[in-house]
Formats: C-alpha cells, structure tokens, sequence
C-alpha cells in the first residue's frame, strides 16, 4: 500500500509527439501503455489536508478505481520525495474513507473518522496519460506524459507536463542524483521541450481556485551560518517564487525570482572559495570535477538572474505607466526561456553540485 515517491515533474512546452520515439537509445523501453484518468481531489472546507501539505485523491480508470493518499516529505531541486499510500476500493465510493487506511500512518492527533467526514471535492484533474518503464543509467525509471485539464465551476488549467519517477536502484542518495543528472542531459540531447514546473497538480489547482492561500515564501527564524543549509533555503525560495509567478502571472514576482539568483550566485561563490582554500578538499581529482559543475552553474545563474531582472523592470514600468499587459505571453515567454537555456536541469544540479562536494570531502578524509 505505501511507496516513497522520488520524481521529478517538468512542464512541457508545446508537444511531444511521439514519447517512446523520443526516448529511443537513451536505455531499454518497456510497458508503454496510454490510458486516461480522472482524478478527483478532497479537502475540508478549511484545507486541513492542504496545509499540512498532503493530497488525497480518488482516481478512477478503465481498470481499477483507488484512493490515494500523500504526505509531502521534500520538494527540493526539482525532486519530489513523499510518501503515497494507495488502496484500491469499491467503485461506488463517492469520497475517501480515510479509515480504510492504516492508522499508524496519521500523527496521533489525527482522528481519520473524523476528517472523513468533513470531506468534500475541491476540484476535478482530469488526464491523458503516456508512460513507459525506461531503465538507464543504472536505474529503472517510470516516464509518464500527462496532458489535461484541472476543472471546477469557475476555472480551468491546461495540464501538459513530464514526470520521472525512480522505481528501482541499487545506488545510494548521492549516485541517484547524478543519475537523474544524466537523464536530464540526454533529455536535453533529444530537445524534449521542458521548462520547471515547481508545484504539483494539486498545488497548482488549489493556487487557481481558491486565490491567496499558501502566497508566502518560508524563511528561516535567525541568519543561517551554515552555507549549505542556505543555498538550500534560498533554491526552495525560487522555486516557489517561480511557482506562484507561472500561477499568479504578477510581475512582482519576476524582481524577487533575480534577486534570489543573484544571492544564489554569490553564495555559490562564497562556498567555493571557502573550499579553494581547504588543503584537505581541493587536493583531489574529484575536486576538478566540482569546479567545473561551480562554474557552469553560477555563469547559468548569472544569466538567469539577469534575464528575470531586466523582464521584471519591463513589465513593471510598463505596469505603473497604465500599459496593457500580456501577462499571458509573459508567461510562456519565461516558460520558453527556461527551456531554450536548459534552466530547468538548474535546481537539480545545485542540489547534485552539494552532494558532490560531501562526497569530495568523504573521500578526502578516508584518505
């Protein structure tokens, strides 16, 4: 009944046409199937599940008809890690029943009873879904490509995005990182027309239909002397930025999404001159590996940063001086750039650039 997910979602600009001919000779391909699914999300009325930062489902195919429950556990460089719990139930169930699931898996002051009984649907999130088993780099990986639409009385969202999901690996944390780095190169290679896609369908939908709730970007209570944990915070900073402007399409936001690349930059820089510095670090083969991934990665910061800058400034004068505004367009612009610079492989290889310096540090000491 339970599986820890680790995905990454993208969004897709444009289309694939042909998902199996476009992953040919990137590894071995099976289990290619197309099915549609309807989805239809549960809440309270005061977004119990919501804030805590979990999604509960059914979802109804031609086969099988299941709930579904998940708990969000980290969402970080692009790659999703949380717990799922799945149930198969009884096709005549109009709602979740919350009870049919183990109760060891609620924090204690959680009554499943209870909440299932205040539940009522928060939106429909309806899909054409492609997907196929890809196994490479070591790793055997589900590529799934949904195309859809998330509808309620009032509102509706296009759906087109790519989800890679890690089924089976015998590599640890780190190497499951660099494996989904190389995936995302041969991605690149095949011109898959990806852009970053931050927040989930469920995360997205709630966004559309119910306006300001979860409009706030987390920051720590007392400065952060640890680097690490700062550009951690500062990535997921961006991400939500990025996330609410593709929702909200406020220009605001673009200022504040190039500034959090800007401190992005210089903490990068900060890390690697600390490391320069570090006899037992920088005395290594593996540390000429991590200074070329430095270096990529701040001269994509730079860029980036200056981009959101400069089409922040645009839109807000233009703003200000009572011009019409093609928010929309603005949109799928940034959308397009992300693809066109391959930003969106940026999350993942700062979080894959740390775990390489924690490796290089482990090598050393052990020598």
């Amino acid at each position: 009944m339970q599986d820890l997910e680790i995905e990454l979602k993208f969004g897709v600009v444009g289309k694939i046409e042909d998902l199996k001919e476009a992953l040919l000779g990137i590894g071995e391909i099976s289990d290619y199937k197309t099915e549609d699914l309807q989805n239809t999300y549960f809440d309270t009325p005061e977004q119990f599940l919501f804030k805590r930062g979990a999604g509960l489902r059914i979802r109804r195919t031609d086969t099988y008809v299941e709930q579904t429950l998940k708990m969000r556990e980290e969402n970080l460089g692009g790659l999703h890690k949380r717990s799922e719990f799945n149930l198969k139930i009884d096709e005549k169930l109009t709602k979740p029943d919350l009870t049919l699931f183990e109760k060891s898996i609620f924090a204690e002051d959680i009554d499943p009873l209870q909440i299932s009984s205040q539940l009522v649907p928060v939106c429909q999130i309806n899909f054409k879904r492609t997907s196929l088993i890809l196994k490479a780099f070591a790793c055997v990986f589900e590529v799934c490509l949904d195309e859809g639409e998330i509808k309620s009385s009032s509102n509706d969202c296009k759906i087109n995005e790519l989800e890679v999901e890690l089924k089976e690996t015998s590599l640890d944390s780190s190497r499951q990182l660099l494996s989904f780095i190389s995936l995302l190169k041969a991605f690149k290679d095949r011109r898959l027309p990806l852009t970053l896609e931050p927040f989930s369908k469920m995360h997205r939908a709630t966004l559309v239909l119910r306006g300001q709730e979860r409009n706030v970007i987390e920051l720590p209570d007392k400065a952060q002397s640890d680097l690490h944990r700062y550009i951690l915070t500062t990535l997921k900073s961006f991400e939500t930025l990025l996330g609410l402007f593709l929702i909200k399409k406020n220009p605001m936001f673009l200022g504040y999404i190039g500034y959090t690349l800007s401190l992005l930059r210089k903490a990068l820089e900060n890390l690697y001159e600390i490391d320069e510095l570090d006899d037992v670090i920088n005395d290594s083969g593996a540390f000429k590996r991590y200074q070329k991934f430095v270096k990529k990665t701040r001269r994509n910061l730079k860029e980036l940063s200056r981009y959101f800058r400069d089409l922040g400034d645009e839109l807000t004068l233009a703003m200000v001086q009572h011009e019409k505004l093609d928010l929309e367009s603005a949109k799928e612009e940034v959308r397009t750039t992300l693809m066109l610079t391959g930003s969106y492989m940026l999350p993942l290889r700062i979080r894959a650039l740390l775990s390489l310096l924690d490796e290089v540090v482990r090598t050393n000491m052990r020598t």
